[in-house]
């Protein structure tokens, strides 16, 4: 991420036939947690998910889990699958109550870091409001009762955890503690107000709450060798809170988010499951999309002329040289 866009990582030489114009173009790290990278990431992923969901409503629905077992989880990696799976199973719950044999579609993103970089893991979904019933779409006029699922989300969650890990005696103390503390009103799950009734509600909804990197540049306030400072806003207390920590605690904040290799952040089920027409085709347009690039200017697409190494040297260097 250091040499994120370097000189010495070489460029390619592109041109615009609108614009009449050329661009050098220097490459990334292609990081995930580049805050440069990652948002280029982030705005193909909203395009291509933007082209294949359905032109249907929306809701947003986030699930937590509370601080007693955020450690456990981050020892086992794995389980955060567990979370993104119970998500769903508590969806089918509720649409079987309102309307049996319907489908929805799913789409979940899980999320490992807090506003302050810990490890805090929750799930984002987007969820279709109504279900496929034999091909036909059916909206429901419910409203989802957040008291009702948290206790469900609870139960659900710590059954599926209780089946992941060992049954020893330190889990079981774990989810004792839990259930004693949280057995009233559950896990906090929140069902956003807000219906996403078109997609380019969808897409502004997505950038903002869903599909970012773990800290934005406007959140780093100054830097160096040594030290780091930024700020975020406390969700409890709405305030600004300024944090100043080490280079190397802030990097080891940053690696502890990159999930292990081939685990798939991002999960589609129901309506939106790979195994549906529509999504293959999503996933196809994803593998077919190329690094191209475009005008800083226009905005199409730019012809790419040639990749250089290196950056050549400055005239007068060359008139030194001879």
């Amino acid at each position: 991420m250091l040499q994120c866009k370097d000189k010495s990582k070489g460029f390619w030489t592109c041109y615009c036939k609108n614009c009449d114009t050329y661009h050098k173009i220097y490459l990334g790290c292609n990081n995930r947690l580049c805050t440069s990278c990652g948002k280029r990431y982030s705005d193909k992923w909203i395009d291509q998910i933007l082209k294949n969901t359905y032109k249907l409503p929306h809701k947003h629905v986030i699930f937590t889990i509370p601080p007693l077992i955020w450690k456990e989880l981050k020892q086992d990696r794995k389980a955060c699958k567990v979370l993104m799976d119970a998500s769903k199973k508590v969806m089918d719950y509720f649409f079987n109550l309102t309307s049996k044999h319907t489908k929805p579609g799913l789409i979940l993103i899980l999320h490992t870091f807090g506003r302050d970089l810990n490890f805090k893991p929750h799930v984002h979904g987007i969820i279709t409001k109504g279900g496929f019933n034999k091909g036909k779409f059916k909206e429901w006029n419910n409203h989802l009762s957040q008291s009702k699922l948290r206790k469900v989300w609870m139960w659900t969650i710590c059954t599926e955890l209780k089946k992941y890990f060992p049954k020893t005696e330190h889990y079981q103390n774990i989810f004792s503690l839990i259930w004693e503390k949280y057995k009233l009103k559950g896990f906090v799950l929140i069902v956003c107000p807000k219906t996403l009734y078109n997609k380019k509600q969808l897409a502004s909804y997505v950038v903002r709450y869903v599909r970012h990197p773990a800290i934005a540049n406007t959140r780093i306030d100054f830097f160096d060798n040594k030290i780091i400072a930024f700020h975020y806003i406390c969700q409890k207390t709405n305030k600004r809170i300024d944090k100043v920590i080490k280079i190397e605690e802030f990097m080891f904040a940053l690696l502890q988010h990159i999930p292990e290799r081939q685990f798939k952040m991002i999960r589609y089920y129901g309506a939106y499951a790979r195994r549906s027409k529509k999504i293959k085709v999503f996933y196809k347009s994803i593998k077919r999309y190329s690094t191209n690039f475009d005008c800083p200017n226009c905005g199409k697409k730019l012809k790419k002329l040639i990749f250089i190494k290196r950056e050549p040297p400055p005239i007068k260097q060359l008139i030194l040289v001879k």
